[in-house]
C-alpha cells in the first residue's frame, strides 16, 4: 500500500523536477494510486495545515474524483462513515490559521459530490448551514452554495434528478438572500468602496448556478425573464444595477454578471404572457443604456462594451419584433451598438454583429426609421476598418498585435452575413461604396478591404443581375409583382455597369498586374473576386473580358498566397464559360496557355493545384461534339501520356526521385483529364470511341509498364496514381462503365498483389458499388477478394494489423460489399473463416474506419438467416446458412470476447453500440444462442477484459453481468452491455447491472398459493379478430379449459369480453408442462402451476387481455400461424401510430378561446355521415381525425394510455370491423417509452409501421415509413417547435388525396406489391425492400454541409442530418468537391456561394427532411437557405430524446406529464442508460446529435 510519504515525493517530482522524465514517471505512478484503495485513506493525512498548498489541494482533488467515480460502490456503512469524516475534517480546515484559496474551493466541491452521490442527501442541510454563514464568511458561503449547484451538471440523469429536486425548494430562499446582498454590494461600489467586489462577483456566480438548476442538462434558466423580474425583483434589480455602474471597476464582476444576464435572457423558456418578458427586456434595455457614458471614457477596457454587445445581440435573438421594433428603446440601442462598433477589435465586432444580423429579421415597416437602410450604411462604414488588415501589416509572422484567429473568424463567418444583409438594404449604394473604396485605396489593405466587400454579396449581386425572372430579386424595399418595376430594372441596368467598369480594370494588363504585383494577400481576393463573378462572366451580356481574366489567373498561379485560390477560379471559370468556348480555337488558345503557365510555374505549384486547372479545361473539353470532342481530348491529354511515358522509359532500370516525381504527376494529371470528359451530350458510339475509355486505352501500354515493374511497385506514390488514372475513368464512363469494371477488376487485383495497396481494393467496392445489378461484377470483386486475402494475411500477422488500418479497412470494406452483392457466394467463400478473424482482430483497434467495417461485417455474418425459415430473397439457403455458422461456431468464443472487450476499452465511443449489437445479433440467432451466452459469461469473468486490472470492473460487477444478461432482451440488453462498458472505461458512476437486476425483481410478480392462484384466475375468450387463429395449439388449450365454466362472471381485472371461471387442470394437462406456454398472472394457463424464477421471461399480451403472457416458443408459433394466414391473402401487417399520425388531440385547456368558435363552427358544418373533428367532453378533449384516415384497415400501437387508445379506436372504426383487439397502448409496452414488435403477432419481415416519431421503435427503424406529424392544434405545434404554424391558426387542413398520409400509404402499396412479386412470399422481407425505397429517393446525390453541424463536432457521420441523407441514398462529404450536387446550410456562407458559382443547389436543411416525408425528391427552389435571424424564430433543433420526450408529453391529447422521463433501459437514443452517461461526461459529444426535425411543411 503507497503511504502518505510517497505520495508528498512523487508530488515533489512532478512539480519541482527539472527532470522531464522523473516528472513523467510521477505522473504516471500518481494516476496509478489514484485507482487503488489506499486512495481513500492517504487523502485524509495529507489535508493537514504542515502541508504545502499543493499537497492539500491533490489530496482534496483526489478526494472529489473518488467520491463521484466510486461512490457507488462504497457499501452503506462505508459512505455513512466517510460522510461523517469529510464534514469534520471541512470543520477543521475552517479552523485553520491559513488555508489557500484553491483548497477551499475543492473542500466546498467534496461535499457538493458527496450529497450529489448520495441523491441529494444533506444536501438541504448544507444549503442552511451556508445560509447561516452568509452574514459573517460570505465567501466561503457563496462558494458552497455554488458548488452544489454545479454537481448537478457532473452526475448522471438519475442523481442529478435527485439533486435537483432537493436543491429547487430552497432557491426562492436562496435568490431573494444574494439579492440583498448584491443590493448591498452595489451600493458600496457606487459610494466608491471597491471591497465588496469579490464578494459580489461570487454572489453572482452563485445565482447562475442555482438558476441554472434543472432536472434536463442544458435547459437554461428555471426562470423566465419575466419570471425572476417579478418573483426575484430585488435580485434582478441588483444585477441590473451592477451592470449599469460598470461592475465598480472590477472586469470580473462585470463578466460574472454579463454571464448571469446571458443565462437568463437565453433563447430557452418563455412565458405564456407577453408582458412580464417586455417589461424585463426593457429594464435590461435601459440597464445597457446607462453604461453609454463609461463606454466613452477614455481609458476603459473592453470588457464593458463587450458585455454590452453580447446582452444587446442576446435581446435581439430572444424577441427580435420586439427588441428591435416596438419597444421604446429599440433605436437608442442601436445606436449604442454602433458605439461598441467603433472600438477596435476583431472580437468586439464578432459581438456587435449577431445583434445587427437579428434586427433585419424584423420586417422593414416594424423598425424604427432610424433602424432601416441608414442603420446599415452606418454598420457599413465602421465595418472596414475591422476587415482591412492593419496599414503596417506585412505577414502573420510579423504580426503581433492583432489576433489571426479572432481576425479570420470576423471575416470568414460573421462579416459575410452583415454584409450580405447591407447589401440587400442598400443595393447599388453599397456596390458604389466599395467600388469607390477601390479607386481611392492608398494602399493594398484598403484595396484588398474592397475587394472582400464585393466577393462577400457576389451570389445575391449575380442573383439580382443575372436573374430572368420579373420579380424583384429579393429587394425588401420594392412592392413585387409579376411585372419588372422601373427602379429594380433601372438598379439592375446600372449593377451590370459598375460590374463591367470593375472587371474591366481588374482584368486589365494594367490592373490587375498592379495587383498582383503589390502583395500576396491581394492578388488572392483578386482571384477570388473573380471566381465569385465567374457566373456573370458567363451570363452577362455584351463584352466581358474574359480573356484577361484567363490571362489573370494563370499569371497568378506562381504567386505562393494566391496559387491555390487562382486554380480554383480558372475551374470555376471553365465550368461557367464553357459554352462560350465551344470553338476549337478558342478552347486550343486556352489548352495551350494553361500548360504553359503550368510548365512555367515550376515545380513550386501543387498538384492539387495543377490538377484544378487541368480538370477546368476537360470542363470545357467535354462540352464539344464528334471529332472535335476527340481532338480537344488528345491535345488535352497527350502530354501527360507522353510526359508518363518518357518517365517510364528514363526510370525502367532505377528511377530517381525526379522521375517518379514526374510520372506520378503526369497520372494525377491524366486522372484530373479524365474526371470530367463524360460526353455531355448522348455518346452511343463503340467503347472505342468514349473519351475515358479511349484515353485509358492509349495508356494501358504504360500502366501495364509501370504496375508490372518491381522497381516503379516499390513507389507507392506512383502505385495510387495508377489506381487513380482508373478510379476516374470507371467514374466517367457512364454506359460503357460495366466493360471498363470488368476489365479494371482483374487489374486492380494483380496490382494489389504486387504491392498491397489499399486502394487497389478501394476501387473494387466502388465498382461493385457503381455496379451492384450486374453480377458479372460482383463475382468478379468476389474473385479479387479472395486473391487479396492472400496476400494481405501474411502482411497483417504479428504487428502487421495495427501498423495497417488503412488495408485492414480496405479489406473488409470490400468484404461487407461483396457481402450484400452477392451472399450465397460469400458464405460458402474458402476466405470467410480468414475474413472473420481478420475482422475480429479489427475489432480491438483504435481507428474508426477499420473498427466500423469490421462490425458491419460481423453484424451481417451473424444476423443472415436467423432461421432457416427467413432465408431472405437473395437466394440464401439453409446450406449457406449451416455453412455461415460453421465459421461461426468456430471463432465465436474469440467473437464474443473481442466484442466485449471493444466496448470496454478499444472501439470508438461512437461505435460501442455497433459492437454490442453484434453480441445481440448473435443472441437472436437460434443456432448460437446458447453458446452465445456461454461465451459471453466466460469473457466477463476473464481477467484479460479490460477494465478489470484498473480496478474499475470488480469480480461482483463482472458476475452481475454474466447473471443479468441472459434475463434481458433487445434495448435492455443493449443498455446493460453498454453501460457495462462505460464502467469498464472509468466513464460511469453507478452500477447499471444492479440497477438492471433490481428492475427485473421489482417487474416480478408476488408469489401465491398455487391453489388460490389457480381459483382466481380469469381467461380470456379468444376470438378471430385478435388474431389467434382457432386451430392454434394455446387457443384450443384455452378454450378447452374455458369448458364448463359459468357465464358472465367478469372479473375486475378483465379487460375484454366477460371472463369465465376455469376448473382445476387435470393431471393429464399438467404432466404435458413444463414447458409452459403461457402464464394469466403469473400461473400456468394449462397447469396451473406458479410461474418461477427459472422459467423464462415470455411475451406479454396484456392489450389481448391483462396479464396474458405467453413463451417465446408459443409466441413464435403464433406469429407464424398469422404470417402464414396473411401471406396466403397477400397482406401485409401494418402498425399505425395515432397522435400525430392518424389524428391530433388537445385539452379544451389547451385551446386559445379565440380559436374555440372556430373549432364549434367546423363541428357544426361538418358533414355528419363522415366527420372529422369531434368534441369529446367526457374526456375533456379535440380530436381532428387526420384527412384520408378511414382508407385503413389497421392495428394500432400508441403511447397513450389505454382508455385513451380505445377511444379514439371507437372514433376511427366505429363498427369494430377494423381494428378487433389489435389497439396496442403504453400499458402493453415490455419498456416504457418504447414500442416494440415483441407483443405483435407477426413476423417482422412481413409488418410495416406508420409513425411520426423514430425514436420510440429503436429495434425497428427498418420496418419503419415515418411520417410528417400532424399537428392541428396549436398547443402541440408548440410543443414540437412549431409556434405559429399549426393547421387550425393557419385555417387549413391536409389534403386527403395528396396529403403525407396518401403519400405514406402509396409508397406502402409499393412495397406490399414488391413483395409478393419476387415468387415465395415466405422467404420475402419489407425491410430491405423498404430501405431500397428510401435509397432512390437521392440516389446520385452528393451532399455537403455548411455550417449545419456543431464547430466540435469530432465526427459528422453521427449527425442526424448526415444520417438522414446516408439513409435518403445521398453520399456525404466531409470536404468540397467538384463531383458535391447539394450544399445543406443554415444560411449564407463561403460554400454556398463556391456552390451557387458551380451551378449546385443550395438548400436548408428542411430539404432533406421534406425529401423523406414526401419520399421524393423535393423541389430544391423551395428550400432557400434563409438568413440566420429568421430561422432563430423557430424552436431549436431537437435531440431524438428531446424530440421523444416532446412526443411522450403530447401522447393522449397532451395528457402525459412535461417532466416524465424515459424509463432507465429504454432506448431513447439508441444507447438505453448509457445515453444519460454520454451527456453527462462528454457533453461535447452530444454536441453531435442535436438536429431532430426541423419545420418542413410538406402537405
Amino acid at each position: 500500500m503507497a503511504s502518505p510519504e510517497q505520495v508528498v515525493a512523487a508530488l515533489h517530482a512532478l512539480y519541482h523536477a527539472n527532470d522531464t522524465t522523473q516528472q513523467a514517471q510521477a505522473n504516471d505512478w500518481l494516476t496509478s494510486f489514484q485507482r487503488s484503495e489506499a486512495a481513500w485513506q492517504v487523502p485524509f493525512v495529507l489535508l493537514v495545515p504542515q502541508q504545502p498548498d499543493e499537497v492539500q489541494f491533490f489530496a482534496a482533488t483526489l478526494l472529489v474524483r473518488k467520491v463521484r467515480s466510486e461512490w457507488t460502490k462504497l457499501d452503506a456503512p462505508s459512505r455513512q462513515g466517510l460522510n461523517q469524516a469529510l464534514r469534520t475534517r471541512f470543520q477543521e480546515v475552517l479552523g485553520w490559521p491559513r488555508v489557500g484559496d484553491l483548497v477551499l474551493r475543492q473542500q466546498c466541491c467534496l461535499l457538493a459530490a458527496v450529497s450529489g452521490a448520495s441523491g441529494g442527501e444533506g444536501a438541504s442541510e448544507l444549503v442552511s448551514q451556508a445560509l447561516g454563514l452568509l452574514p459573517s464568511n460570505s465567501l466561503l458561503a457563496l462558494r458552497l452554495l455554488t458548488a452544489l449547484a454545479e454537481e448537478a451538471e457532473e452526475l448522471d440523469r438519475a442523481r442529478r434528478l435527485a439533486l435537483v429536486n432537493v436543491l429547487l425548494p430552497r432557491a426562492r430562499e436562496l435568490l431573494g438572500a444574494l439579492g440583498a446582498l448584491l443590493a448591498s454590494a452595489e451600493a458600496q461600489l457606487r459610494s466608491g468602496d471597491s471591497g465588496p467586489a469579490a464578494t459580489a462577483t461570487a454572489g453572482l456566480q452563485c445565482a447562475e448556478a442555482w438558476l441554472a438548476l434543472n432536472p434536463v442538462a442544458g435547459s437554461g434558466c428555471c426562470f423566465t425573464p419575466g419570471e425572476l423580474h417579478q418573483q426575484h425583483g430585488g435580485l434582478f434589480g441588483a444585477v441590473l444595477a451592477l451592470l449599469a455602474c460598470g461592475g465598480g471597476s472590477s472586469d470580473k464582476l462585470l463578466e460574472a454578471a454579463v454571464q448571469l444576464l446571458l443565462l437568463v435572457f437565453g433563447p430557452e423558456g418563455y412565458s405564456s404572457d407577453d408582458a412580464p418578458d417586455q417589461a424585463a427586456m426593457s429594464a435590461l434595455a435601459q440597464a445597457l443604456l446607462a453604461c453609454r457614458a463609461r463606454l466613452t471614457a477614455p481609458g476603459s477596457s473592453d470588457t464593458l462594451p463587450a458585455g454590452v454587445a453580447k446582452l444587446a445581440a442576446a435581446l435581439a435573438e430572444r424577441w427580435p419584433d420586439f427588441c428591435c421594433g416596438s419597444m421604446p428603446e429599440a433605436g437608442p440601442l442601436s445606436d449604442l451598438m454602433l458605439l461598441c462598433l467603433e472600438r477596435p477589435g476583431p472580437d468586439m465586432a464578432c459581438h456587435t454583429v449577431d445583434y445587427f444580423l437579428m434586427a433585419n429579421t424584423v420586417p422593414l415597416a416594424e423598425r424604427p426609421p432610424q433602424m432601416r437602410a441608414p442603420l446599415y450604411e452606418a454598420v457599413l462604414q465602421r465595418l472596414v476598418p475591422h476587415a482591412s488588415y492593419p496599414p503596417t501589416f506585412t505577414s502573420w509572422d510579423e504580426e503581433s498585435e492583432l489576433d489571426e484567429d479572432a481576425f479570420g473568424r470576423l471575416r470568414e463567418q460573421f462579416l459575410p452575413e452583415l454584409l450580405d444583409v447591407a447589401y440587400g438594404l442598400l443595393r447599388l449604394r453599397y456596390l458604389t461604396l466599395a467600388w469607390q473604396l477601390l479607386q481611392a485605396a492608398p494602399n493594398w489593405q484598403a484595396a484588398e478591404a474592397a475587394l472582400l466587400l464585393l466577393s462577400a454579396v457576389s451570389l445575391s449581386v449575380k442573383t439580382r443581375v443575372l436573374s430572368d425572372s420579373g420579380g424583384n430579386g429579393g429587394d425588401e424595399n420594392s412592392g413585387g409583382g409579376a411585372a419588372v418595376s422601373p427602379a429594380v430594372a433601372e438598379d439592375k441596368r446600372q449593377t451590370g455597369e459598375l460590374l463591367a467598369k470593375l472587371f474591366a480594370r481588374v482584368c486589365s494588363s494594367e490592373g490587375g498586374g498592379s495587383m498582383l504585383g503589390s502583395h500576396p494577400l491581394l492578388a488572392a481576393a483578386t482571384c477570388r473576386l473573380v471566381e465569385r463573378y465567374s457566373a456573370w462572366f458567363g451570363r452577362a451580356g455584351g463584352e466581358v473580358p474574359l480573356q484577361g481574366a484567363f490571362q489573370l489567373l494563370l499569371a497568378a498561379l506562381p504567386i505562393p498566397a494566391a496559387s491555390h485560390v487562382a486554380a480554383q477560379a480558372f475551374q470555376q471559370l471553365c465550368l461557367r464559360c464553357s459554352w462560350k468556348l465551344k470553338d476549337p480555337a478558342a478552347f486550343a488558345w486556352l489548352t495551350e496557355a494553361a500548360l504553359a503557365a503550368l510548365q512555367h510555374a515550376g515545380g513550386g505549384l501543387p498538384i492539387a493545384d495543377r490538377q484544378l486547372v487541368v480538370e477546368g479545361l476537360a470542363r470545357v473539353a467535354a462540352g464539344l461534339r464528334g471529332q472535335q470532342l476527340q481532338d480537344a481530348v488528345a491535345l488535352l491529354t497527350a502530354p501527360f501520356l507522353q510526359q508518363a511515358q518518357q518517365a517510364v522509359a528514363a526510370g525502367a532500370a532505377a528511377p530517381d526521385s525526379a522521375t517518379r516525381r514526374s510520372l506520378t504527376h503526369a497520372l494525377l494529371l491524366l486522372a484530373a483529364a479524365l474526371r470530367f470528359l463524360a460526353p455531355a451530350g448522348d455518346d452511343s458510339g463503340e467503347v472505342g470511341g468514349q473519351p475515358a475509355a479511349r484515353v485509358l486505352g492509349q495508356a494501358a501500354p504504360t500502366l501495364r509498364l509501370v504496375s508490372q515493374s518491381p522497381a516503379w511497385q516499390a513507389d507507392r506514390e506512383a502505385m495510387a496514381a495508377v489506381v487513380e488514372v482508373h478510379r476516374r475513368a470507371i467514374g466517367t464512363a457512364r454506359q460503357h462503365g460495366l466493360q471498363l469494371t470488368l476489365a479494371t477488376l482483374p487489374a486492380m487485383a494483380t496490382l494489389f498483389a504486387a504491392t498491397a495497396l489499399p486502394d487497389c481494393l478501394d476501387v473494387a467496392r466502388e465498382a461493385v458499388e457503381l455496379q451492384s445489378e450486374e453480377p458479372q461484377v460482383a463475382a468478379a470483386a468476389l474473385q479479387a477478394l479472395e486473391a487479396a486475402c492472400g496476400t494481405a494475411a501474411p502482411l497483417l500477422q504479428g504487428g502487421g494489423l495495427r501498423d495497417s488500418p488503412a488495408l485492414v479497412s480496405a479489406l473488409l470494406a470490400l468484404a461487407d460489399r461483396c457481402t450484400l452483392a452477392t451472399p450465397t457466394a460469400m458464405w460458402c467463400s474458402p476466405v470467410l473463416p480468414l475474413l472473420l478473424q481478420l475482422a475480429v482482430a479489427a475489432v480491438g483497434l483504435r481507428e474508426a474506419d477499420p473498427v466500423l467495417h469490421a462490425l458491419e461485417f460481423i453484424g451481417k455474418l451473424v444476423q443472415t438467416g436467423c432461421s432457416h425459415q427467413e432465408a431472405d430473397q437473395e437466394g440464401v439457403t439453409p446450406a449457406h446458412l449451416d455453412a455461415s455458422h460453421r465459421v461461426l461456431m468456430a471463432q465465436g468464443p474469440g467473437l464474443v470476447a473481442a466484442l466485449l472487450a471493444a466496448v470496454c476499452d478499444t472501439c470508438p465511443r461512437h461505435l460501442m453500440r455497433n459492437a454490442a449489437d453484434c453480441i445481440r445479433r448473435m443472441l437472436l440467432n437460434p443456432a448460437l444462442t446458447q453458446q452465445t451466452y456461454a461465451w459471453l459469461a466466460a469473457a466477463a469473468a476473464s481477467s484479460q477484459l479490460p477494465g478489470v486490472a484498473d480496478g474499475y470492473l470488480s469480480a461482483e460487477d463482472c458476475a452481475t453481468f454474466a447473471a443479468v444478461a441472459p434475463r434481458l432482451r433487445g434495448p435492455r440488453f443493449l443498455a446493460l452491455v453498454l453501460d457495462f462498458g462505460l464502467i469498464a472505461r472509468g466513464h460511469n458512476t453507478s452500477d447499471p447491472a444492479s440497477d438492471h437486476d433490481q428492475r427485473l425483481s421489482d417487474a416480478r410478480p408476488a408469489r401465491l398459493h398455487p391453489r388460490t392462484a389457480a381459483l382466481d384466475i380469469t381467461l380470456p375468450t379468444m376470438s378471430e379478430s385478435q388474431e389467434l387463429d382457432s386451430g392454434d395449439e394455446l387457443a384450443a388449450l384455452l378454450e378447452a379449459e374455458l369448458a364448463g365454466t359459468e357465464e358472465g362472471n367478469e372479473s375486475p381485472a378483465r379487460d375484454g369480453p366477460a371472463a369465465k371461471k376455469p376448473r382445476l387442470a387435470s393431471a393429464a394437462v399438467a404432466s404435458s408442462c413444463p414447458p409452459h406456454p403461457g402464464f394469466m398472472g403469473g400461473i400456468c394457463i394449462r397447469c396451473g402451476a406458479l410461474k418461477d424464477e427459472a422459467d423464462e421471461v415470455g411475451v406479454a399480451l396484456s392489450y389481448i387481455h391483462r396479464g396474458l403472457e405467453v413463451s417465446r416458443h408459443e409466441a413464435e408459433r403464433m406469429r407464424q400461424g398469422t404470417a402464414d394466414r396473411l401471406l396466403a391473402h397477400r397482406k401485409l401487417l401494418l402498425i399505425l401510430d395515432l397522435d400525430h399520425t392518424l389524428l391530433n388531440s388537445n385539452r379544451f385547456q389547451d385551446i386559445p378561446p379565440q380559436l374555440e368558435h372556430v373549432l364549434r363552427a367546423q363541428v357544426e358544418a361538418q358533414q355528419a355521415d363522415a366527420p372529422m373533428l369531434y368534441r369529446l367532453p367526457h374526456m375533456k378533449m379535440w380530436t381532428k381525425l387526420r384527412p384520408g384516415v378511414r382508407h385503413f384497415e389497421l392495428a394500432v400501437y400508441t403511447m397513450g394510455d389505454r382508455d385513451y387508445a380505445r377511444e379514439m379506436a371507437l372514433l376511427l372504426d366505429p363498427g369494430g370491423r377494423l381494428f378487433g383487439g389489435r389497439v396496442i397502448s403504453s400499458g402493453d409496452s415490455t419498456q416504457r417509452h418504447v414500442k416494440d414488435l415483441d407483443v405483435v403477432l407477426g413476423r417482422e419481415r412481413a409488418v410495416l409501421v406508420l409513425d411520426d416519431t423514430e425514436g420510440v421503435w429503436p429495434r425497428h427503424r427498418d420496418n419503419l415509413v415515418q411520417i410528417e406529424r400532424y399537428l392541428y392544434f396549436p398547443a402541440d405545434a408548440a410543443r414540437f417547435g412549431y409556434r405559429g404554424h399549426s393547421l387550425l391558426e393557419r385555417a387549413v387542413d391536409e389534403s386527403a388525396e395528396g396529403g403525407a398520409l396518401a403519400t405514406c400509404l402509396g409508397v406502402m402499396e409499393q412495397v406490399q406489391q414488391q413483395f409478393f412479386a419476387q415468387g415465395d412470399a415466405s422467404a420475402a422481407d419489407v425491410r430491405p425492400l423498404l430501405q431500397a425505397a428510401r435509397r432512390r429517393i437521392l440516389a446520385g446525390v452528393r451532399v455537403l454541409f455548411s455550417r449545419v453541424m456543431p464547430r466540435d463536432c469530432a465526427d459528422p457521420t453521427v449527425h442526424p442530418l448526415w444520417q438522414l441523407a446516408v439513409k435518403l441514398g445521398a453520399e456525404c462529404l466531409r470536404n468540397a468537391d467538384d463531383w458535391v450536387t447539394h450544399v445543406v446550410a443554415t444560411n449564407i456562407t463561403d460554400k454556398t456561394r463556391w456552390a451557387e458559382g458551380q451551378a449546385m443547389h443550395v438548400v436548408s436543411p428542411s430539404w432533406l427532411w421534406c425529401c423523406a416525408y414526401t419520399w421524393t425528391r423535393a423541389k430544391e427552389g423551395e428550400f432557400p437557405v434563409a438568413a440566420r435571424g429568421a430561422a432563430a424564430q423557430l424552436a431549436p433543433p431537437k435531440s431524438e430524446a428531446e424530440d421523444l420526450a416532446a412526443a411522450m408529453a403530447a401522447a393522449g391529447g397532451g395528457t402525459a406529464p412535461t417532466s416524465q422521463q424515459p424509463a432507465d433501459g429504454a432506448d431513447v437514443d439508441g444507447a438505453g442508460a448509457a445515453a444519460a452517461v454520454d451527456g453527462a461526461e462528454e457533453p461535447e459529444a452530444v454536441d453531435c446529435s442535436t438536429a431532430q426535425q426541423p419545420p418542413v411543411e410538406t402537405s
